[in-house]
């Protein structure tokens, strides 16, 4: 039995100023507990529940879980005192699928009224903050104290109000009454007599004019009508949505089901799913799911599996606010949980929807679909990374590589971005270029994210690992070991694993604090019991970073997740508590380096100390095992929302992603060091390009070179120009601009060794390149302690480019040799990316490169002189490209050959597309190789007829930058580090230089012509889809590593052969 006190708050001045009481009532309190949660009422249209002083009601948490609550009045004081039964049971169906069973509240239930009379009443969005409250600093709590925020939704209207509640949890010095009295005595809060949904009645069914003001309130029945997995959508007024109609309850749903099928619905066929809440002043949606009989064959629908709609949803023609609301309420439920378990092995052609007609005399770029949306555009190529693991012609341990790569592009998704999006709604700002507010990408992000997540699992769990173990190497858990085996591992815990951990509470208490979570880092939460009277408690086991994720099982081939040993393991950590279960989690905090720059003193001062303050940035989203139980989560949600010291981004329920299996498969690379039989691709030697005998600086003399990494070796091409400019006694200079370049750098060493000839080295250094900032700090003190003039920052931009540049005293005078380049000076990633790099001894480069770093390191701003041969962001660049584009537009006009063609990561500047749309229009023809983002829609009618779109994904990552225009048969080239992004093309500094050599020009004809013809590449189709061609024989990057990366193929094309 419980006893609880519910009283209306008339005053939310008054509401307000109790919530910031730190003893409200007189009494000690614990710290606050924050939830959202929506309850929805059900009784008979005669009250047959109420009546019985009986409360049904499905309790939605933000996460997801519903649960049926049933609550029965026993007795009731003079004070509002009531002490009442409750009962609860999860809702793992529908409503009357879980009345049917045999849980204690279906059989009262079942006891009073037939349950297919039930109908929802109200529904109630509550915010709600929780305190415990005790009578003395120390001892246990007696009463919790709820204050609820609460907005109620009946059919037609809808009215806020607030509420406090009391709840006593043991007898203690201080009664409920008395509780009650210093409510009404100190604080003027009374007890009306009523309960919460009697108060809401009174409010909204008997327009009681006491209550607060109404606000008018749409409410429509929407059905979701599914047949094999796949949902029935239709057109309305913004896109495809539901099927709805105005009204509510199940009497409605029923007669429009019949209206849209043709048939009757019978018994327990039709089940209610949840409340959408209503956005921008629309509809509330009261959304009902009937699954299709064999047979029945409705038209009218355009039919969309259930998943796919998921990862799809914010594209256009799947913007509709009450789909969005739907599908958000759908994932977070037990029902969406279960659709997403059955997640289709393997991708699928995505399903072509039908295009919106365009308006006549639209202008390119006003449409409301004009523009994919580059956030979610972010999630479609990771998408593509998540196909590559599921592609069964890749080798097995490549595909654990690819899935690792999936993992680790979505936590830099959700430390930049999501963390941006969250401190954007914090300050209601909305960027007038994008058509979607932050909060309708986070709800979009929030589904589109767990559907990924759900596809990943299951490549994982019923593809990966059974295939890994055929192979003879199976991925265990501790209870499958035999006792040798844990013995084995106990051992090596003891020894190399349990000294490098440092167990801490989680649990507050004297002298101990929340302990600060590693952002991205995995850890464990333990359960304890402490004392003679079994104090339950948490424990935080981080998982140490120096420690492999899989280890291998003693005697066998298989191998056991660290976590599970240190699991197995973990009562040695904890020798004086009872030790129950340990559950993995990880939390990610904002990844941003944020810094004012125009006031900033010392920009390296300041980037250090920002990221020195990285761990301490606000968490953004919290994994966790499927299997943690709800307290325990809701224990360390509400400890890190106590724990939140920063402005700006926030963590609720809502950014809690409960995983199936493992937490954090980027530990899954691994894998990629198992002995596997062909599990890896083939080992490839890059082509050295160059002769070994010679001068470099002789070879550039005569012609340019153009090379083409991974397929050419980098330190056989631009690591030799480097060290030879380092050793060469004619060299005077070196400059050279640094974006990344890892700890360990040939390149670096090249000027150090520079600097020990007595050489002249400039560097300009990029410190805010992201997540490269520790390692340009170090190298920006190393080398100005070996006597380097180091540069660091332009303020207000971010210095992007790819140039060094060689100063050499020859006979007949100084001559200047460049390489300008797409990718950064890396040696190891020019092992895996695919980059192209310009060697060239041409005056004119020279010249304009020497300016450029001379407005560099003399400047105080971005370069702004009028260069000879190079375009330079950002005062030169986007002028060049429009300028250029608008060139194809006449040629086009004038019925010349017009082309354009580009190979980019990312396009999303919205000028630059807009000016490819009338490009299209005008008949230019339109090429576009974009490996990542892509606001661009192609192919739509009257907009983009003439643009094609490819994404090329594969055993290297797609990086280089070139750009073809045709020009009526006088054709150029170019290559260059930035892609068609507002921030490159307007808040960066970037180079790009053309390609003149005939070689070269060839060789970039190869390129571009391989890979439009790549069999295994993306189309990005007219409605926002991305779909892989499934053609025959090698891939574009197999070509170039079989023909010198793209010179036999070039060779080729040039003879005729």
């Amino acid at each position: 039995m419980i006893r609880r006190l519910n009283v209306p708050v008339p005053d939310t001045a008054r509401f307000l100023a109790l919530t910031e009481k730190r003893r409200p009532l007189g009494m000690w309190t614990t710290t606050p507990g924050y939830r959202l949660l929506r309850d929805t009422y059900f009784d008979t249209a005669d009250g047959a529940l109420m009546e019985r002083e009986m409360t049904l009601r499905i309790r939605s948490e933000a996460r997801g879980h519903q649960l049926l609550k049933l609550s029965i009045n026993r007795e009731v004081s003079l004070q509002g005192v009531v002490e009442l039964e409750t009962f609860e049971t999860p809702m793992v169906q529908g409503l009357y699928e879980t009345l049917a069973g045999d849980s204690e509240i279906a059989a009262r239930i079942r006891q009073v009224v037939e349950p297919a009379a039930l109908r929802p009443q109200a529904a109630m969005d509550i915010d709600r903050e929780t305190r415990e409250l005790k009578s003395g600093r120390f001892g246990r709590a007696t009463h919790r104290m709820a204050f609820d925020e609460v907005i109620a939704h009946a059919p037609g209207a809808a009215r806020e109000f607030q509420e406090i509640t009391l709840i006593e949890l043991t007898s203690g010095k201080v009664t409920l009454e008395e509780l009650g009295d210093r409510l009404r005595e100190g604080h003027g809060f009374t007890s009306d007599g009523l309960d919460t949904i009697r108060r809401v009645r009174s409010y909204l069914v008997a327009g009681n004019g006491a209550g607060p003001s109404a606000i008018p309130q749409d409410v429509q029945v929407a059905l979701m009508l599914t047949r094999n997995a796949e949902v029935a959508l239709v057109e309305g007024p913004d896109g495809l949505t539901l099927p709805t109609s105005r009204g509510s309850g199940e009497d409605i749903a029923r007669e429009y089901l019949a209206d849209l099928t043709g048939v009757e619905p019978t018994g327990t066929d039709l089940d209610l799913v949840g409340f959408a809440a209503a956005k921008k002043g629309g509809s509330d949606l009261e959304v009902w799911l009937h699954e299709l009989s064999a047979g029945v064959q409705p038209s009218g629908f355009i039919w969309m599996p259930v998943v796919e709609l998921m990862q799809r949803l914010g594209a256009p023609r799947l913007r509709d606010p009450g789909l969005i609301a739907t599908m958000l309420m759908l994932v977070r439920s037990e029902i969406g949980e279960r659709m997403l378990a059955d997640v289709p092995l393997g991708a699928v052609p995505p399903r072509e929807l039908p295009l919106e007609p365009r308006e006549d005399g639209l202008e390119p770029g006003k449409g409301p679909d004009d523009y994919l949306d580059l956030e979610l555009s972010i999630l479609d190529f990771n998408q593509r990374v998540l196909e590559l693991a599921e592609d069964g012609s890749i080798p097995l341990l490549e595909r654990f590589r690819f899935l690792s790569i999936f993992s680790s592009n979505l936590d830099e998704f959700f430390v930049v971005r999501t963390g941006r999006l969250k401190e954007e709604v914090a300050r209601g700002e909305q960027d007038a270029y994008e058509d979607l507010s932050a909060q309708q990408l986070l709800d979009l992000v929030a589904v589109r994210v767990r559907a990924l997540l759900a596809r990943q699992y299951s490549c994982f769990q019923r593809v990966l690992e059974p295939a890994l173990a055929q192979c003879g190497v199976r991925i265990v858990d501790w209870e499958d070991l035999d006792p040798a085996a844990q013995a084995g591992l106990r051992q090596r815990f003891a020894d190399e694993i349990f000294p490098l951990i440092t167990p801490l509470s989680m649990s507050s208490g004297p002298g101990r604090s929340f302990p600060r979570l590693i952002s991205l880092g995995l850890a464990l939460a333990v359960s304890l019991r402490r004392g003679a009277e079994g104090k339950a408690e948490l424990g935080y086991v981080p998982i140490p970073d120096d420690v492999d994720r899989f280890l291998p099982v003693p005697d066998s081939q298989d191998v056991i997740p660290v976590e599970r040993v240190i699991g197995a393991n973990v009562d040695q950590l904890f020798s004086s508590a009872e030790v129950g279960r340990t559950y993995a989690f990880r939390a990610s905090r904002v990844g941003d380096v944020d810094i004012d720059e125009d006031s900033s003193g010392s920009l390296l001062l300041d980037i250090q100390d920002e990221v020195e303050a990285r761990p301490y940035k606000p968490i953004i989203r919290l994994e966790v095992e499927a299997r943690m139980p709800r307290e325990v989560r809701a224990f360390i949600l509400n400890s890190i929302r106590d724990d939140q010291t920063m402005d700006g981004a926030t963590v609720d329920a809502s950014d809690v992603y409960e995983l199936p299996g493992l937490v954090d498969l980027t530990g899954v690379a691994d894998l990629c060091d198992l002995e596997v039989e062909e599990g890896l691709f083939e080992p490839y030697t890059a082509h050295p390009l160059l002769q070994e005998n010679g001068s470099i600086f002789d070879l550039l003399a005569e012609r340019d070179i153009l090379c083409h990494h991974p397929f050419h070796d980098f330190e056989a091409t631009v690591g030799r120009l480097l060290n030879e400019a380092a050793r060469d006694p004619d060299v005077v200079a070196i400059k050279l601009t640094l974006y990344r370049t890892g700890r360990r750098s040939p390149v670096m060493d090249a000027l150090l060794e520079a600097l020990a000839q007595g050489k002249d080295v400039s560097v300009f250094v990029e410190l805010k390149a992201r997540f490269d900032e520790e390692s340009n700090i170090h190298w920006t003190k190393r080398l100005a302690d070996e006597g380097a003039r180091v540069v660091y920052g332009v303020v207000g931009y971010k210095t992007h480019a790819k140039t060094a540049l060689v100063i050499r005293r020859e006979a007949e005078g100084i001559r200047r040799y460049v390489h300008i380049g797409t990718g950064n000076y890396n040696a190891t990633t020019a092992r895996f990316y695919t980059d192209f790099g310009l060697m060239s001894g041409d005056p004119d480069l020279g010249a304009d490169l020497n300016d450029f770093f001379n407005e560099l390191t003399g400047g105080a701003g971005p370069p702004e002189t009028q260069f000879r041969r190079l375009l330079v962001a950002p005062h030169s660049l986007v002028q060049g490209i429009e300028r250029m584009i608008r060139r194809e537009i006449e040629h086009a006009e004038a019925g010349r050959p017009a082309r354009i063609q580009a190979k980019l990561n990312g396009l999303a500047d919205r000028k630059v597309v807009r000016t490819l749309y009338e490009a299209a229009r005008k008949g230019v023809e339109i090429d576009l190789i974009v490996r990542s983002i892509c606001t661009l829609r192609p192919g739509v009618p009257g907009l983009s007829d003439t643009v094609r779109v490819y994404s090329i994904l594969g055993r290297f990552l797609e990086h280089s930058r070139i750009y073809y225009f045709e020009n009526a048969g006088q054709s150029e080239y170019y290559i260059g580090s930035a892609d068609w992004r507002a921030r490159n093309l307007r808040r960066r500094v970037e180079v790009v230089t053309p390609v003149d050599d005939p070689a070269g020009r060839g060789l970039l004809r190869a390129v571009f012509d391989a890979q439009l013809e790549d069999p295994r590449a993306w189309t990005l189709r007219a409605d926002g889809a991305f779909e892989r061609a499934r053609g025959d024989g090698p891939d574009s990057q197999h070509r170039f590593m079989a023909t010198r990366g793209g010179l036999d193929l070039a060779e080729a094309e040039t003879s005729g052969t």
